[in-house]
C-alpha cells in the first residue's frame, strides 16, 4: 500500500468518531456526513508550540579574572543569599613574568655596582684632580705675580725670561680662580658620599618606576560584585590557590529579582503569528507553574552559531521564594498566541481525515478556504488552527 494512503487512513481513523459525531450541516465530506462548526470550542487563545525554556536573570554579569596568578576565595563567595554590589568575594594574588624579575633584579644591581665606584673610584679622583688643578692654578699665580713685579724681564730683543713663560691672565684673574676651585673642591669633599651625582639619580629613578609597576602588578586584586545579586561560581568552593588565567570565566552574578523566559525561536509557526500576541507558561518542579509575556526577539550563541530566541518577561511575584532556585534551569513551556478574534479551535488530524480532495495540500489558508469557502484562518498551532467561520 502507498505510504501516503496509509497515514491519510490513520488520519481519518483518529477523528471518525469526531466526525460521526458532527450533526448534519450545509458542508459535506467523507461518506455523506456533514461538519459542524458548533463541536469545536471557541477560544481567544492558540497553541503554538511546546518547547523547552531557559529560565534566566534579565541582567547577569560574566564575572572574569583580572589577571594571571592564584585565586584565593573569601567567606563571602561561599555563603548563600545575594551579595551586595561593589563587595569583595575573592582575591587573585598576581604571579609576575620572571623576565620582569630578572630585569629589576639586574637594574637594581647594575645602580649598586655603579654608586660603589662613583664613591671608590669616581669621587677620589676627582678630589685629585681638583688638588692637581689647584696646584697648577698656584704656579701660575706666582709666575703673575713675579711677571708684573718685573716685567722687565720678559721685554726686549733679548729677555732674560721666555716670554712663553708669562701669564696671559694678571694676578687678580688667578685668585679669582683659585678661590673657585678651591670652594668647588671643598664642597666635594663635604658633599655626602651616598648622594647620587645626576646619572646615578636617573638610573635610581628608572628603578623606582620599574619597582612600582612590577610592585602593582604583585598586589593582591580583590574581585567584587559588579551588580548586586547571586553568585553563582564556575569554579569549585573549596578551591584556594588555584592558579587562574587573566580572563578566565569566574563566576556569574545575577540579579535574580527579575527573570525571564527564554525559548528556541526557530520554529517556523513562531514567525507566523504577531510578535506581540505571544505569551507562554513555564511549570517548575513541584507543579508550580506561572505566565510570561512577550519581551523580544534575540539571538544567542550556540554550539553550531547563532540561533534566534524569544524572550519572556516573568511577573515579579511568580515563583516567589523560589527564582534563585529556577534561575539558570531548563523548564517545559507552552507558547501561546492571542488571537485577533475568537475562533473555532479545530486539531489538524480532523481537517486532515475531512479532506478527501486533498485541498489542504495548497497550505492550511487557501486550503481552508477552498474546503470551507468564507472561513479564514487566524492562525496555525502545535496541533490545532484557528479558525474564522464563514459567516
Amino acid at each position: 500500500m502507498d505510504e501516503r494512503l496509509d497515514v491519510k487512513a490513520n488520519l481519518g481513523l483518529l477523528a471518525a468518531g469526531l466526525l460521526l459525531a458532527v450533526p448534519a450541516a450545509a458542508d459535506t465530506g467523507p461518506a455523506g456526513s456533514a461538519w459542524n462548526w458548533d463541536a469545536f470550542p471557541t477560544a481567544s487563545t492558540l497553541l503554538v508550540a511546546q518547547l523547552p525554556a531557559s529560565v534566566v536573570a534579565i541582567r547577569s554579569e560574566v564575572v572574569r579574572a583580572p589577571a594571571s596568578g592564584r585565586l584565593r576565595l573569601l567567606p563571602l563567595a561561599r555563603q548563600a543569599g545575594p551579595i551586595a554590589i561593589g563587595a569583595a568575594w575573592a582575591v587573585i594574588n598576581p604571579e609576575a613574568e620572571p623576565a620582569e624579575s630578572r630585569e629589576v633584579a639586574r637594574e637594581d644591581s647594575d645602580l649598586a655596582a655603579r654608586r660603589a665606584r662613583y664613591r671608590e673610584v669616581e669621587l677620589p679622583a676627582a678630589l685629585e684632580k681638583m688638588d692637581a688643578a689647584l696646584a697648577a692654578e698656584r704656579e701660575t699665580l706666582a709666575m703673575a705675580r713675579f711677571a708684573e713685579r718685573s716685567p722687565d724681564l720678559f721685554a726686549g730683543t733679548t729677555p732674560v725670561l721666555d716670554p712663553r713663560l708669562k701669564p696671559s691672565a694678571t694676578a687678580a684673574q688667578v685668585e679669582i680662580r683659585i678661590r673657585a676651585l678651591e670652594e668647588r673642591r671643598k664642597e666635594a669633599a663635604a658633599s655626602d658620599p651616598s648622594a647620587d651625582p645626576p646619572d646615578l639619580q636617573a638610573m635610581a629613578s628608572t628603578l623606582d618606576a620599574h619597582r612600582r609597576i612590577l610592585a602593582e602588578k604583585l598586589a593582591p586584586r580583590p574581585i567584587t560584585a559588579p551588580i548586586a545579586g547571586t553568585l553563582r561560581l564556575a569554579v569549585s568552593p573549596e578551591t584556594d590557590g588555584l592558579r587562574v588565567e587573566a580572563g578566565a570565566f569566574l563566576a556569574t552574578l545575577s540579579d535574580d529579582a527579575s527573570l525571564e523566559v527564554v525559548v528556541p525561536g526557530s520554529l517556523p509557526l513562531l514567525h507566523a503569528v504577531p510578535a506581540d500576541s505571544l505569551y507562554c507558561t513555564v511549570t517548575a518542579a513541584g507543579g508550580a507553574a506561572a505566565t510570561a509575556t512577550f519581551s523580544s526577539w534575540g539571538v544567542e550563541t550556540s554550539g553550531s552559531g547563532l540561533r534566534p530566541v524569544i524572550r519572556f518577561r516573568l511577573p515579579a511575584e511568580a515563583f516567589e521564594g523560589r527564582r534563585a532556585d529556577l534561575a539558570g534551569i531548563e523548564v517545559p513551556s507552552l507558547v501561546y498566541t492571542r488571537l485577533p478574534e475568537a475562533a473555532r479551535i479545530v486539531p489538524k488530524l480532523v481537517l486532515a481525515a475531512w479532506d478527501s480532495d486533498g485541498l489542504l495540500t495548497a497550505g492550511w489558508g487557501p486550503g481552508l478556504i477552498r474546503l470551507f469557502p468564507g472561513s479564514r484562518l487566524l492562525a496555525e498551532g502545535r496541533s490545532s488552527v484557528a479558525v474564522a467561520p464563514p459567516r
